[in-house]
């Protein structure tokens, strides 16, 4: 589906009456756009007029007011397509009850978070309401009403309503006098280089990714822009690194190199990060507080000379080109940047001024200190030629999130969104439900006083042979452990003097992740999250959902995590094989790149150690069984229990196998791997459970339902069994869906009595049998077709079985 939209829509120039929005500014001296008053969920809104969009917008602004007054989205598979060209990607849709006047209609409206605009009235919006606009007299009217249209004239620094007038002009000069002077040129300090510290490894040269033509139209366009904004250049270097486009949550693309080969050979650096702690105890005392953001960041810091060819990249037909300044994906990118705004900013604004990696807030007690101080904050910036990007600037906020906390005047508060994901578990339908929340809470039992005693009631609902009741006895324990579960001291504040730890799983339906930390006497959780599949992540195999899940956990987490080594924690043990992916291609590729720029390492726990990513994963969904989970109804296979025995009994005859948390592994090493890389273990799949496999890489809407040969080389990176091959072409050969759809390959079979001419009644017949139909009240179940060739007369004759016997 495709939505257009009008071209200015995307612009931040509307007012409401809602306090805390952010703060923009814009020099035109007048918007001629028209603007209509609405209300929604009791807030009025200045929501866009806009006859070029064929369906309502609600952006990030709106949804903002009205997420805490909707229960959930529908899904919407489609974006909206400005008349820029300009693509953005649609969250969902919801329905929304929009009064105008003293007429409310519900309207479908689109849900686009990358929209600045509140809300966009589109054509649906128009013929709901049934008015008619008259454009010349800026006017629009009901049959029986004239209205005047809304019009912004001057557009100056929006702002909320914990600021008074005059508070509000001080602000806007000074916010205006730094932006009048800078521009929206991208600047470049000439304080510092960023270098690429390779010592004496030699170039490396890696062959080009190949690219669809969409995607090689966007890098030769992000190519272009690059060139214009002067942070690339051709080169005549003989270090290449391949293209990678990583997509965006908003349905655009970033242009990123693969530099992990790169990174292998530089030598790291190690400066350190602020001590966040600090930061969080003055927040405490904040009432005025003002969010920064660096326009590109690193493309204002230049390469040092030596180290711009080490940034090299091919775009074929175009030729060999390297960065002048510092690009993404570089290791030692976060310390480089983290020394240059310590150096630009100074400590003698530590008081009111804090920059952890990205992000830069202002934080005061009053309004006076809070104007000086962004003054000179604007002095220093200018002085070191970075210039700041105005549409994510917030100034003056009453409120703001940092670092999973909720800042205002009243103190620090813990952001809602960290513990969601356990809030929002719903009450156990089933034992195994229970056994799984029962779990969770245990691994944190040392912090809940009288655990054993709380969760009796539900841990009573667990012995065998007892009928599941959900009593209100069983209803009050689970509310006070789940409300446990997010109080101090098990939800705790972050020490970023210490590593941290992300744990993540992922079922069939969802993803689940813990922040945490290990303190003397256990774990502490510093947030929670889960989030459900979309419809193709569901499609997914096994592994490609555990690698989904460690790639969305460490980017949920990352303002805690990014510039500092942690760890992440799976019970998956063929996701290791990530870190040393060789050549990838697709999806993978992505994902790990997505991860070149953390310092992590990744371990293994075993599943049933691995209980609180396991919930938030699964909860609410009822039970999920995946191809790699035994079943203890399913019928056993013989040669897999036999297998595991004699491993268990001899472990050193059976070097090449392997069985671990109730699942067996076979080593099976590639010609194009290392004999030690984790893809050489493959899962050994009983015969029970082959048809989840078959399933997987052959019927699902992913697989594509390709032939022989490519259902197995598929299902062989991941899965072992005797006789592989061959039961995979069984199964092939006899898809329903392939020989109904795919077009035969083999000559056609000749008709049959063909080869003989009969030229008279009856010299040749032809005989068939039809049935089994429902047995008649004289006992006839089939019927015997007889035809004649010559004269096609036909006879029918009913028959109580289909045997030699009774043909005769």
């Amino acid at each position: 589906s495709r939505v257009l939209a009008n071209e200015n829509s995307c612009q931040n120039i509307v007012e409401n009456k809602v306090e805390n929005i952010d703060f923009i500014f814009d020099n035109k001296k007048s918007d001629p756009r028209l603007y209509l008053g609405v209300t929604i969920f009791g807030f009025e809104i200045k929501a866009l007029f806009d006859s070029g969009a064929s369906h309502s917008v609600l952006g990030s602004r709106g949804l903002n007011l009205v997420q805490n007054y909707v229960d959930s989205l529908q899904e919407f598979d489609g974006w909206v397509e400005t008349a820029d060209a300009g693509k953005h990607a649609v969250k969902g849709k919801l329905k929304l009850s929009i009064t105008l006047e003293d007429r409310t209609k519900d309207i479908d409206v689109l849900v686009v978070p990358s929209i600045d605009q509140p809300l966009i009235l589109g054509m649906n919006f128009w013929e709901a309401m049934g008015i008619v606009p008259n454009v010349n007299n800026r006017t629009w009217e009901f049959p029986d009403q004239v209205h005047y249209v809304s019009e912004i004239h001057e557009v100056g620094l929006l702002d909320g309503e914990n600021l008074s007038e005059n508070q509000r002009t001080r602000l806007n000069a000074c916010v205006k006098n730094y932006f009048n002077q800078m521009g929206d040129k991208l600047g470049r300090t000439h304080l510092m280089k960023h270098i690429v510290d390779t010592g004496t490894a030699q170039p490396i040269k890696q062959r080009y990714y190949p690219l669809s033509p969409a995607r090689q139209k966007l890098v030769n366009e992000e190519l272009e822009r690059m060139l214009k904004l002067g942070v690339v250049e051709p080169s005549k270097s003989a270090w290449s690194s391949p293209i990678i486009l990583l997509d965006k949550p908003d349905g655009s693309y970033r242009f990123i190199l693969d530099f992990r080969k790169v990174n292998s050979v530089t030598k790291r650096d190690a400066y350190p990060l602020p001590r966040v702690t600090s930061i969080l105890d003055r927040l405490r005392e904040a009432r005025y507080l003002s969010s920064l953001d660096i326009k590109s960041a690193y493309w204002q810091i230049p390469l040092e000379e030596q180290s711009k060819e080490k940034t090299a990249f091919t775009v074929p037909g175009k030729g060999l080109y390297q960065f002048t300044t510092m690009p993404f994906g570089l290791h030692n990118a976060p310390a480089t940047w983290q020394r240059l705004i310590d150096q630009v900013l100074g400590v003698d604004l530590e008081p009111y001024v804090f920059v952890y990696l990205d992000d830069m807030i202002i934080v005061t007690p009053e309004f006076n200190k809070h104007i000086e101080i962004l003054r000179k904050v604007f002095d220093r910036l200018r002085q070191a030629n970075l210039t700041l990007n105005k549409e994510k600037c917030k100034f003056c906020r009453p409120e703001l999130h940092y670092l999973g906390y909720v800042v205002d005047s009243n103190g620090l508060q813990v952001d809602p969104q960290k513990v969601k994901a356990i809030l929002e578990i719903t009450t156990p339908q089933n034992q195994k439900q229970v056994r799984q929340f029962c779990g969770t809470a245990s691994w944190y039992r040392r912090f809940i006083p009288n655990f054993a005693t709380r969760l009796q009631p539900l841990t009573a609902l667990l012995k065998k042979n007892k009928k599941f009741s959900w009593s209100e006895e069983a209803e009050s324990a689970f509310q006070d452990v789940r409300s446990s579960l997010v109080e101090s001291p098990i939800l705790a504040c972050p020490n970023f003097e210490e590593p941290f730890i992300v744990s993540c799983d992922a079922s069939g339906v969802g993803l689940g992740a813990v922040l945490s930390q290990q303190v003397e006497g256990g774990e502490v959780v510093i947030a929670y999250a889960s989030r459900t599949l979309s419809k193709n992540e569901m499609n997914f195999s096994a592994t490609e959902r555990e690698c989904l899940a460690v790639i969305w956990a460490v980017e949920k987490f990352r303002p805690y995590i990014e510039g500092t080594h942690f760890t992440v924690v799976t019970d998956h043990y063929s996701l290791l094989w990530l870190q040393n992916l060789k050549d990838p291609q697709g999806r993978l590729a992505r994902w790990a790149l997505r991860l070149q720029g953390y310092n992590y390492t990744l371990v293994h726990r075993k599943g049933k150690d691995h209980v609180v990513p396991d919930l938030l994963s699964r909860a609410p969904v009822c039970e999920e069984v995946t191809i790699v989970e035994n079943n203890a109804g399913c019928r056993p296979d013989k040669w897999y229990n036999k297998i595991i025995q004699a491993i268990q009994d001899n472990p050193e005859n059976f070097s090449g196998w392997r069985w671990t948390e109730g699942k067996l592994w076979k080593h099976l090493p590639s010609d194009f791997t290392d004999e030690g890389e984790p893809s050489n273990w493959k899962l050994v799949v009983p015969k029970e459970r082959r048809c989840k496999v078959y399933e997987e890489c052959h019927d699902a809407e992913t697989a594509g339902h390709l032939g022989v040969m490519k259902t197995y080389l598929r299902a062989k990176q991941q899965y072992y069994w005797p006789k592989m091959k061959a039961d995979i072409a069984r199964y092939v050969r006899s898809c329903l869906v392939c020989q109904q759809s795919k077009a035969e390959n083999q000559k056609p079979g000749g008709l049959m009595g063909r080869g003989r001419l009969v030229n008279h009644p009856w010299d040749l017949i032809s005989a068939d049998l039809i049935g089994p139909f429902p047995r008649s009240t004289r006992g006839y179940r089939y019927i015997l077709v007889v035809l004649d060739t010559f004269t096609k007369y036909c006879l029918l004759f009913p028959l109580r079985a289909a045997t030699s016997i009774t043909v005769a």
